[in-house]
């Protein structure tokens, strides 16, 4: 026979006795606090748990359920908000309770790191605003966000790049710089998410990494523009996109690791994804925007415009420069091709010799308009270009 139990943290214990033993459901639920239940009672495949806590003791239960593979379903406290966003939680705490015990059962991922499981994303590294925007910000109206998108600004220009080397699940290797690496495995309403929604599932067993390379300060800003307000249809220039099962990051000097907003390591890190190895249950609603919602279930691997060859790498490494800056590869590409179009071949002696006879005769003619073609088919601009260049 199936049992309810409602588990709650240390912290939680005179709210339970006082609001929650007292419901209508009370009957139907088994009571227990969280050291108990990890010590004490071993849960079935039959059961369904009920945890009512701090993220901590949630993350406990989801351990617990990776092993024993019970049901578990969250009941969100007053200041969660975040979290009753995340999970589509009702705010009144009976129907909370309601949801709870009786919303639909389904398998979905579970993202680890090291030994700790990620709830909404991990963060490897500096990328602003991920990790340096509250809750409240993030759920906020637009002016506070303009808010938040103000105080970081100050942020960027301390930005330092490392060097990064991602291997995937398929053995792909990636090696390029970034400031930082946010990780996340399904719609968190984060500005992270907001950019990778059509990349997010609860049961696609991946995982998507974002990597916030800029190569200038202005780069960053559009960035952030993007993040923060969501305005677009595409992924930044400054960004690229990892979809795998697992993830081996390293870098170069190292980089911070940072778990739901609390630090926890540095790199070299590994980044699991355990496909559906956890059975939520949630209410409709919550269902109904993931059924929404169609992701790539491939391992995807798209870098963009990110730093790939020797010198951007290695010149990346640097302060983000205000502008962005040609590595050296491209201004020899650049030198070598003005230097040839700057030569005066038969084609330069060519037009030129025509395009002087055709201001002649607007000068003849005292035509404006013939002499204005004669400047646009003289080919002098190269030229000029190319003596600016040299100066």
């Amino acid at each position: 026979m199936s049992v309810n139990y409602f588990v709650y943290g240390c912290e939680s214990e005179e709210e339970v006795k006082d609001f929650f033993e007292q419901t209508k459901f009370a009957p139907e639920l088994v009571f227990v606090s969280l050291d108990q239940f990890l010590h004490q009672k071993r849960a079935t495949a039959e059961d369904r748990v009920i945890v009512y806590g701090e993220v901590q003791d949630i993350k406990h239960i989801f351990a617990q359920s990776f092993i024993f593979g019970f049901s578990v379903a969250i009941v969100a406290k007053k200041e969660q908000k975040y979290l009753r966003d995340t999970f589509e939680i009702p705010r009144n705490p009976l129907k909370a309770l309601e949801t709870a015990l009786k919303g639909e059962c389904k398998a979905i991922d579970l993202l680890y790191c090291q030994d700790e499981i990620v709830l909404w994303s991990a963060l490897v590294g500096e990328a602003p605003p991920h990790g340096a925007m509250s809750e409240g910000q993030l759920q906020g109206s637009r002016p506070s966000r303009f808010l938040a998108l103000l105080k970081v600004f100050s942020k960027i220009f301390k930005l330092k790049k490392s060097v990064v080397e991602i291997e995937t699940y398929k053995k792909q290797e990636i090696h390029t710089t970034a400031s930082g690496i946010v990780i996340v495995e399904h719609d968190n309403h984060t500005c992270a998410s907001a950019l990778l929604k059509e990349f997010l599932s609860l049961s696609n067993g991946k995982m998507v990494a974002l990597l916030v390379s800029p190569s200038s300060v202005t780069e960053y800003f559009e960035y952030l523009y993007k993040a923060i307000f969501g305005r677009t249809k595409t992924m930044p220039k400054a960004t690229g996109v990892v979809l795998s099962e697992r993830l081996k990051i390293d870098a170069k000097p190292p980089l911070d690791v940072q778990i739901d907003g609390e630090k926890c390591c540095q790199t070299p890190v590994v980044f699991d994804l355990h496909p559906k190895a956890l059975r939520l249950c949630a209410g409709k609603k919550f269902w109904e925007k993931e059924a929404s919602r169609q992701s790539d279930d491939k391992e995807v691997v798209k870098l963009g415009a990110l730093p790939a060859s020797k010198s951007e790498v290695e010149y990346s490494q640097k302060h983000i420069p205000f502008f962005p800056h040609a590595d050296t590869e491209k201004y020899q590409e650049l030198f070598a091709s003005l230097r040839e179009e700057a030569r005066a071949g038969s084609t330069f002696i060519t037009l030129m010799i025509l395009s002087t006879l055709l201001a002649t005769v607007g000068l003849f003619l005292n035509s404006a308009s013939v002499i204005i073609g004669a400047m646009l088919l003289a080919p002098l601009m190269q030229p000029i270009v190319s003596f600016s260049m040299g100066l």
